[in-house]
């Protein structure tokens, strides 16, 4: 436990709470399910049909415009799935959304030297 209070303490992490957070509880269930291993579409081997990962590709953006902070727009984001694959596919959006917006704004400077 003190170590994960040092890891905590050196990142700089500013919540109270953090080491009350990262407690896990054994009784639940946070594995990712496989439903089908024979697509390379995410959504499809995590179950989740087009629709619903559409509508989850919509909250992502809209969280994504309405945080500033990106861990905000993450833990925010996470509130809205229903169980860990949703959660595993809009944190891998958040990502993509996250890294394109980062590119553009590092392509825009480029171009200004």
């Amino acid at each position: 436990m003190l170590k994960i209070f040092r890891l905590i303490k050196d990142r700089g992490y500013k919540q109270k709470n953090t080491l009350k957070s990262l407690k896990t509880n054994k009784n639940l269930d946070f594995k990712v399910k496989i439903v089908n291993d024979d697509t390379n579409d995410l959504a499809e081997s995590l179950g989740i049909l087009e629709t619903k990962s559409k509508e989850l590709l919509d909250i992502c953006l809209t969280n994504y415009k309405k945080h500033n902070c990106f861990a905000e727009t993450i833990s925010k984001t996470s509130e809205e799935v229903n169980h860990q694959n949703e959660l595993v596919f809009v944190a891998l959006m958040l990502g993509k959304i996250h890294a394109k917006q980062s590119y553009s704004v590092s392509e825009m400077l480029q171009s200004l030297k």
